[in-house]
């Protein structure tokens, strides 16, 4: 497997090109692993460049994308596309809809548009296509209903969005010099729960 880490910085642009390059010189049945970490500046138009990356990517190679840090926007959509993901255990994302009374062009955006000689048949800008695209992506991954909130670990993983990372721990493979330590026995409660009083 190969481990690549990208950050979500400035240098974001960069990676998805040196991606690229490692897919076509991958061999078929490779599977890659990218870390995702250091919350990000990555532009509307960089996560469509990088899902288009991923899913173009040649057939036969496996794509794994762990996120370190919580996913905002964009964001998700570089999360969402490997074939798998996972999510550190405290970490959350959040995916806003594009708020539709904002692609109503103000008075002012239309002068600003006359000015710069836009043409005025186009309703929206090049953000709102490209992030009305994002939209479109992700809710081919993400249920509408886990939009416009902060979705935990958990919920993803009812879902199926998220897979659960498991360290199968065997005897052979414990510490020698670590002592394991009884663990409390289970104390039955009797008789009726009682409020301390706080003085």
């Amino acid at each position: 497997m190969t481990n690549i880490h990208i950050s979500l910085s400035g240098a974001f642009d960069s990676k998805i090109l040196e991606l690229a390059d490692q897919f076509q010189e991958a061999k078929p049945g490779e599977n890659f692993k990218l870390s995702l970490y250091d919350t990000g500046t990555v532009t509307v138009d960089a996560a469509l460049a990088f899902y288009d990356v991923v899913q173009s990517r040649p057939k036969g190679l496996g794509m794994h994308i762990h996120s370190h840090v919580c996913l905002m926007s964009s964001d998700v959509l570089i999360w969402l596309a490997g074939d798998t993901r996972t999510l550190r255990a405290e970490a959350w994302i959040h995916f806003r809809e594009y708020p539709r009374h904002w692609l109503e062009r103000s008075d002012f955006q239309k002068f600003v548009d006359s000015l710069e000689g836009r043409d005025l048949q186009v309703s929206k800008t090049p953000f709102q296509e490209n992030y009305l695209s994002v939209e479109r992506l992700i809710k081919k991954h993400l249920p509408v209903h886990l939009w416009n909130r902060r979705v935990w670990g958990a919920e993803l993983e009812e879902w199926d969005i998220l897979q659960t990372v498991t360290t199968n721990k065997s005897p052979a493979n414990e510490n020698p010099t670590r002592k394991k330590t009884a663990s409390p026995a289970h104390v039955k409660a009797v008789g009726n729960p009682s409020q301390m009083a706080l003085l």
